[in-house]
């Protein structure tokens, strides 16, 4: 599941869903958008937040993008 359909989905905002994983609002604004790839504990602590339900795979389109894998 996209990071933006699980905000939706939950009625999540980006500002609360960022204090839980320790980023910006802006940082989480970008990740919702495919605009930056989440580093590595990043998209862990986005894997724990919303139980599995987005996980590194769901950021696929962001990585092909960037040319990067989790590099945020």
């Amino acid at each position: 599941m996209k990071l933006d359909s699980w905000l939706k989905q939950t009625d999540t905002t980006e500002k609360a869903f960022a204090e839980l994983i320790g980023k910006t609002q802006q940082s989480v604004n970008r990740y919702r958008r495919d605009a930056q790839v989440p580093d590595l504990r990043t998209m862990a602590k986005i894997t724990e937040h919303t139980s599995g339900a987005v996980c590194m795979e769901d950021f696929s389109d962001a990585m092909k993008a960037t040319g990067d894998e989790a590099v945020a």
